[in-house]
């Protein structure tokens, strides 16, 4: 309990006549009222040096004052889950408790969001809930408290848009729109000349994707500008000379991917026809075909162990696994491959998937026959963990190695080396799971399959728990698709600084909205993800097979794009163009198939487009306020 005395003394005896600006109790007030930290740390710097401050207080504003200093430095995350607290506690008598409390109440809830699996997070967001409570009784008008304990504040409205727009495209607008001030506001904000943002290489480096509906679905310069300094600091590091991260010890293939893959890749798919890019990613399957696979003792290529650089494998027999997530290692060479067809990355990873089609089939350890396992161990080309068990590798402090694991990413590269060499054998671990009832492990790979190929062998059972967009697409029905539109508008429309100011962590940027249970925005995340499917047409995520049909060589604002279908043989989109005129953009296409091509723009005169090999472009010309439909089929 704050000291009631002191209190009334120092803060409540100036309420019977207005203080000056420049009393001790003032600037108290001040301090703790404004929601500008920077703001906040220079008012207690002053009070600090106040003649009239009493001593009793000094000793707790140095500490105070680090912490500030520490909230406001380039570092983010510079506490972690083992500390509660900061650098010293403040008693709770003391009136200087209640900033305190705002600082210990924000690290607990990030430290919560970021290390949900290792901490008790409803018992660190509860006590981060007492300490706002703390933090809103002292200061009512501190704006960020309210928005922690549930207030929300919205977002200036947007130019109003002509009559007669559809919903889809006024949501789906508001949703680019937001999403696009957030992302800006970083790359204004955070990024540093290094071009990192302060969560470190490990973290920033996944910051592109929660960015793809804007970096990758659009062209938005600025953006590109900001993911390639990231992505040329970290691919210029001296640790990532031999061409794969290579620090002074070995990390497992989760952790050791990321500064390489999360970099690389968002270039080859906004940059494609940059030589560096491919250059690095042939390193890759160089790596994977000379350094960390081998045959095993069943004649099947495979990755040696979970843990593995660009110089060295981990001989440690309890990580010899070929891992589920070894496909996030290779990603950036697995989108060169689909864009080439380059026959040597067809022979190197048709082998890999041969090992993968091989152990599914086969009843092993205890593993049923047809169900895909999370690892296969080396050299053997089993399945068994270090106690025996198939489903556990046994060695991690998590499971994220174990089954079911990151399977959806083996998932879509077999489909991948389906699209490429069109063998169906590649397909049978995928129809053999759904059989067995592990449709959830294969699902994304086959909603991408259906759209690709518009085969009907799995509709049912996919249309069961689709996701909006590919609910949409397969069954017409755009009622769950507007129901998510208007839940990301309302994430993202609301409480700005959840997603701007207080993230500590940058894989964590759009969280903020799991705090609440019983809001308005009932707790629901921005969905990035919808955003993308719309826009280019790709029903998953862009992971492992992009299947973005389009990309809009444009800024996302003022713009509303829907791909009703898309395949290799046709392209079809609803756009809507807000400004208050005539819109010129170009479109690259990625699905279409090499041939001649009719193009009918909505009340325009028809066109022809050749498709050769790689990306074509088309050019459209928008006319504002109103629905456009745009078609692209085989020319007659």
């Amino acid at each position: 309990m704050v000291n009631s005395h002191f209190w009334a003394g120092f803060l409540l005896a100036p309420l019977a006549a207005a203080p000056a600006l420049d009393t001790p109790a003032a600037l108290l007030h001040r301090a703790g009222s404004t929601s500008d930290d920077h703001e906040r740390l220079a008012i207690l710097r002053q009070l600090r040096s106040h003649p009239d401050l009493d001593d009793a207080l000094k000793k707790d504003m140095d500490p105070l004052i680090a912490n500030v200093e520490l909230w406001c430095g380039t570092d983010l995350c510079f506490f972690n889950y083992g500390r509660d607290h900061f650098k010293e506690d403040i008693a709770e008598t003391s009136p200087l408790y209640p900033l305190h409390a705002f600082y210990r109440a924000r690290m607990k809830t990030w430290s919560a969001f970021e290390y949900g699996g290792i901490l008790n997070k409803e018992e660190w967001h509860g006590e981060a809930n007492r300490l706002m409570e703390v933090v809103k009784a002292a200061y009512p008008e501190n704006r960020i408290a309210r928005m922690y304990l549930g207030e929300t504040f919205p977002a200036p409205p947007l130019t109003p848009a002509p009559e007669g727009i559809p919903e889809w495209a006024l949501l789906q607008r508001e949703g680019l729109e937001r999403l696009a001030d957030i992302i800006h506001w970083w790359i204004d904000h955070r990024q540093q000349p290094n071009g990192l943002y302060g969560g470190g290489a490990g973290d920033d480096c996944e910051m592109w994707r929660w960015w793809v509906p804007i970096l990758v679905a659009f062209k938005d310069e600025k953006v590109e500008a900001a993911q390639a300094r990231l992505s040329r600091a970290i691919l210029d590091d001296p640790h990532m000379a031999p061409g794969y991260w290579t620090h002074k010890g070995l990390d497992d293939v989760e952790h050791s991917s990321e500064p390489l893959s999360d970099t690389l890749a968002p270039m080859m798919l906004i940059d494609p026809d940059n030589p560096e890019w491919s250059r690095r990613a042939l390193r890759i399957a160089e790596l994977m075909e000379t350094l960390w696979t081998g045959i095993n003792q069943r004649g099947f290529l495979q990755f040696k162990s979970i843990y593995f650089d660009g110089e060295k494998v981990d001989p440690d027999p309890v990580r010899s696994f070929d891992a589920a997530y070894d496909a996030r290692a290779v990603f950036p060479a697995l989108i060169l491959w689909l864009r080439t067809g380059d026959p040597k990355l067809t022979a190197l990873f048709s082998r890999w998937m041969d090992a993968w089609v091989d152990i599914t089939a086969r009843e092993d350890s205890g593993k049923p026959a047809g169900v895909m396992p999370a690892f296969i161990h080396w050299p053997d080309g089993e399945v068994k963990g270090p106690k025996g068990d198939w489903r556990t590798v046994g060695f991690y402090h998590e499971p994220l190695y174990d089954w079911p694991s990151s399977l959806p990413a083996i998932a879509k590269t077999l489909l991948l080396a389906h699209h490429m060499t069109g063998d169906p054998k590649y397909m049978e671990p995928m129809r053999s799971m759904v059989a067995l009832g592990h449709l959830a492990v294969v699902e994304d790979a086959l909603v991408k399959h259906r759209v690709l190929t518009g085969s009907s062998e799995f509709e049912s059972i996919l249309l069961e728990k689709a996701n909006p967009y590919t609910r949409y697409r397969l069954s017409g029905d755009r009622a769950p698709m507007l129901e998510r539109l208007r839940e990301n508008a309302a994430a993202l429309g609301h409480n700005f600084e959840g997603f701007t100011l207080e993230p500590r962590f940058t894989d964590r940027v759009l969280h903020f909205p799991r705090r609440f249970d019983r809001s308005t925005l009932s707790g629901k995340l921005p969905d990035p993800q919808l955003l993308y499917s719309m826009a280019t047409g790709d029903p998953g995520d862009v992971q492992y097979f992009p299947m973005n049909a389009v990309r809009w060589l444009t800024a996302p604002r003022d713009l509303a794009v829907l791909v009703t279908d898309a395949g290799t043989d046709r392209l079809e989109v609803e756009l809507v163009n807000f400004a208050p005129s005539e819109r010129n953009l170009r479109a690259e296409l990625h699905l279409l198939a090499p041939g001649n091509y009719e193009v009918i723009p909505d009340g325009a005169v028809r066109t022809h487009l050749r498709v050769e090999s790689g990306a074509a472009r088309l050019d459209l010309h928008l006319p504002p306020g109103r629905l456009v439909r745009l078609s692209v089929h085989p020319a007659p």
